[in-house]
């Protein structure tokens, strides 16, 4: 599921290609995609998020263009660990048990 809230996101804003309208009309973070699942009677067992987008990241902030250009250098304080562990992959994986 697209992660409305994934840093990605937060940075780029309008400008980043999630918004588009080519590919999803509707967006999701783990709050909001656990409560759809639970309320379809799931219990959800596990989730976790899909790390992308890195050099689109470091291309915008170093003010290249963020789709086309070579990857810019890796800025030190964005790392996958980072993203992982906070839920910030472009995208949500949720595993969830029918009750």
């Amino acid at each position: 599921m697209p992660n409305i809230d994934a840093l990605v996101n937060r940075v780029m804003r309008e400008k980043g290609a999630t918004f588009g309208g080519h590919s999803h009309i509707q967006f999701f973070n783990v709050k909001t995609l656990s409560m759809l699942l639970e309320k379809a009677g799931f219990e959800i067992k596990e989730y976790d998020t899909v790390i992308t987008e890195l050099g689109t990241i470091n291309n915008y902030l170093s003010f290249k263009d963020p789709y086309f250009a070579e990857n810019a250098d890796m800025l030190e304080f964005i790392t996958p660990e980072a993203i992982y562990k906070n839920y910030l992959g472009s995208s949500l994986h949720m595993i969830g048990k029918l009750r």
